[in-house]
């Protein structure tokens, strides 16, 4: 973001001051225009003790403090500043910028908001408080920002299509997204437009259109907190030999591992009819799960940046080996269709789980519910997802009222169970102490009627179970779910309306559980 800029016309406000005052202001900018920040402060500390309440003198002193890294100090004296002249935009630019600089997001954009109703055509202001907008997901707003800055300076910032694209990608304005999108990566061929162009072609449906960008995301790199693990082998390009061993493994979360495995049945197909291997390296809570589903694949455990299979036998075996992130598959395989069903866990889980919740003549209506999403990710991922559990706990009392007999199993894993804490007055049956891996919460899944669930590897493996599923998504869901039968066919989607709010997908899941409807429902009508 943009800092200190054009800060000398608010010289303007010493008009008529003290010759002495205004001799030490202009010391005090020159100063700061040439990096020379404590000189600056001396003469911006005169310049306020010949007149203490000259707000463009403290502005010159707060700046000194930011240049010298002090920037408690500096917004403490911007508190000053604002105070003393509050119709000054060029402050409240400033005090916004540093307040940024600090993490303080939320207060720096009501600083630009202040700003930019006391100067509309702050150009530097609509660029920051624009991008401050965008990444909070307020787009359209961030949008109109955007486009007031390109009436105003008549030409595009570096950066600034896609910017706009994705704000465009957001609100369904498809064809200006398109364009947008277009227009920058002929400009500088980003790696981070290519991922944010592939998630909107996804997102439209332009599913073969997409991968060729989505190949370009490592490339990306910490812009996007994407890294693919470093192996000895030469990346795939698509070709399979007689002899050839091609390594897959992991990348991103377990969600992702899920959804590509789906591409596996094909290219195992390819691989056996020329005479190639297939190994894939996933996290160990999938070994067991696609052991099972592919019995003519060779897994691996591995940790997603960790390649610890590098000395394994069947690694040793082979001369001619590359590998692969599981998510490139889809630029290399086709599959007619998204199968109904291609996972399904060990045997050994089914019967456990069939011994552990045996179904009788009198077996009520399971359902299976997850909440939360991963620990590990990051907080603002974790309350932009997560449904809070007053909410659930809301929910089960409602359809426990509607549906006489209707049990509730918690799909959390251990890591949640505190969770539970907070839904005593409601019936939850904690299952975590038997979900060891994802075999065995597919076997508990295929025990359930219904799954619902949040966005996570738990909607993935419902969905890729051919399990009746619902999905509870936030309002700018990402391309996994653009439509609900696109990768699963038995997944139904219920979306915010707005952004951080539970209540009309809810009740709209509400609607779909009650007696009135068909529970099962695959047509997502």
């Amino acid at each position: 973001m943009n800092g200190v800029k054009d800060i000398a016309r608010g010289g303007a406000v010493m008009a008529g001051g003290a010759q002495v005052h205004q001799r030490l202001v202009r010391e005090s900018l020159e100063h700061l225009q040439a990096g020379r920040a404590a000189e600056a402060q001396r003469s911006a500390r005169f310049a306020i003790a010949c007149n203490p309440d000259s707000g463009f003198a403290h502005l010159l002193l707060a700046l000194s403090h930011s240049g010298m890294g002090h920037l408690d100090e500096a917004i403490a004296v911007f508190r000053h500043a604002v105070a003393l002249a509050p119709e000054d935009a060029q402050i409240h630019y400033n005090y916004a910028v540093t307040l940024a600089s600090t993490g303080q997001t939320s207060l720096a954009m009501l600083e630009y908001q202040l700003c930019l109703e006391l100067a509309p055509a702050f150009a530097d202001a609509l660029w920051n408080y624009g991008e401050m907008l965008r990444m909070r997901e307020h787009f359209a707003r961030a949008l109109e920002c955007f486009d007031r800055l390109l009436g105003i300076e008549g030409r595009m910032r570096p950066k600034m299509a896609h910017r706009m694209a994705v704000c465009c990608a957001y609100l369904g304005l498809q064809e200006r997204a398109d364009s947008l999108f277009r227009q920058q990566l002929a400009e500088d061929d980003d790696p981070l437009t290519h991922w944010e162009y592939s998630h909107f072609l996804l997102g439209c449906g332009r599913i073969d259109d997409a991968w060729v960008h989505y190949a370009r995301r490592f490339e990306a790199g910490q812009k996007i907190s994407l890294r693919c693990a470093d192996y000895p082998y030469p990346r795939w390009t698509g070709e399979l030999r007689s002899g050839t061993l091609l390594l897959l493994h992991g990348e991103q979360g377990a969600g992702d591992e899920i959804l590509f495995s789906s591409y596996l049945e094909p290219l195992l197909a390819r691989a056996g009819a020329i005479g190639a291997t297939v190994v894939t390296a996933c996290r160990p809570s999938l070994v067991r799960l696609f052991e099972a589903s592919f019995p003519r694949l060779d897994v691996l455990p591995h940790e997603v940046l960790k390649p610890a299979v590098l000395g394994s036998s069947l690694l040793r075996e082979h001369a001619d080996i590359c590998h692969a992130p599981i998510g490139d598959l889809p630029l290399w395989v086709k599959k007619d269709s998204a199968p109904v069903a291609y996972l399904r866990p060990h045997p050994d889980d089914v019967q456990y789980m069939r011994a552990l919740l045996p179904r009788t003549v009198d077996t009520r209506l399971r359902i299976g519910i997850a909440w939360s999403s991963n620990p590990v990710s990051t907080e603002d991922n974790r309350r932009q997802r997560n449904v809070p559990a007053p909410h659930i706990a809301e929910l089960i009392e409602v359809l426990e009222q509607k549906i006489p007999g209707i049990e509730f199993y918690s799909l959390q894993t251990d890591e949640h169970r505190s969770e539970l804490a907070a839904m005593s007055d409601v019936s939850v049956r904690d299952m975590s102490r038997h979900l060891t891996d994802f075999s065995r919460t597919a076997a508990l899944m295929g025990e359930m009627d219904v799954v619902v669930t949040v966005c996570t590897s738990i909607a993935n493996l419902a969905g890729a179970m051919g399990c009746a599923t619902k999905v509870l998504l936030q309002k700018y869901g990402d391309w996994r779910w653009y439509q609900d039968s696109t990768w699963y066919p038995h997944v139904k989607t219920y979306r915010q309306k707005m952004k951080s709010n539970w209540v009309d997908p809810l009740r709209e899941l509400m609607a779909d559980l009650s007696p009135a409807h068909s529970l099962c429902d695959d047509s997502g009508s």
